[in-house]
């Protein structure tokens, strides 16, 4: 007797997925609004985060910032670096595809989208910098490309990369301090790079 068995597996998308991003500002300036110069700083982050719809993403995080050199005035913060908790929403619209290529067996896509964000952020401050702001509102433009792989398997249906290029400013301070005797009020803009790494649930809607 000879059995055949043949199986037979197509993921899907349940529409839940949870991911995680990492993000580098190496361009960055703090400085008193319309006053000159300000100051240069080096920030990163890290954080969750989960797309309720296609395209749209919403994310929670830790930022770490430094400061380097002199704000207005030749004023200088009392602090070197500041530890801050992000929000953030994301609209991520794809405008083209600009690459396809088959690897192994499995075909590779990236795509062109246009991102546009607004998100909080709220800088902890220190004794000896107190912080009174009650956080900054910002908004980011820019582009991102979208790694995708094509297929009915779990792998391929079971992930997203997304790389995000993205200018950003502040549009309420970041830091509200007293320094001499006086409030000062301190706003960003920065150009920065994101990684975001997104893990969606499949199952097989063959079984």
């Amino acid at each position: 007797m000879i059995s055949l068995i043949t199986e037979a597996q197509f993921y899907s998308r349940t529409g839940k997925n949870v991911g995680v991003y990492f993000t580098g500002v190496p361009l960055s300036s703090i400085g008193m609004k319309s006053i000159d110069p300000s100051m240069n700083t080096l920030s990163g982050g890290v954080g969750l985060m989960t797309m309720i719809r296609p395209g749209i993403t919403l994310s929670g995080g830790y930022g770490y910032t430094r400061f380097q050199g002199l704000t207005s005035q030749r004023v200088i913060l009392p602090n070197s670096s500041a530890h801050s908790a992000v929000g953030a929403i994301l609209f991520d619209k794809r405008v083209a595809r600009l690459q396809q290529k088959k690897v192994r067996g499995m075909c590779h896509y990236l795509s062109l989208g246009l991102i546009l964000g607004a998100d909080y952020c709220y800088m902890f401050g220190t004794r000896d910098m107190p912080n009174t702001s009650f956080g900054e509102i910002g908004g980011q433009v820019g582009v991102s490309f979208c790694h995708v792989y094509s297929g009915a398997g779990k792998r391929t249906q079971g992930q997203t990369n997304h790389f995000d290029i993205f200018f950003r400013q502040g549009f309420t301070p970041i830091i509200n301090t007293l320094i001499n005797g006086q409030t000062q009020a301190f706003y960003r803009c920065e150009l920065g790079f994101r990684v975001r790494l997104l893990r969606h649930q499949v199952y097989d809607f063959l079984k």
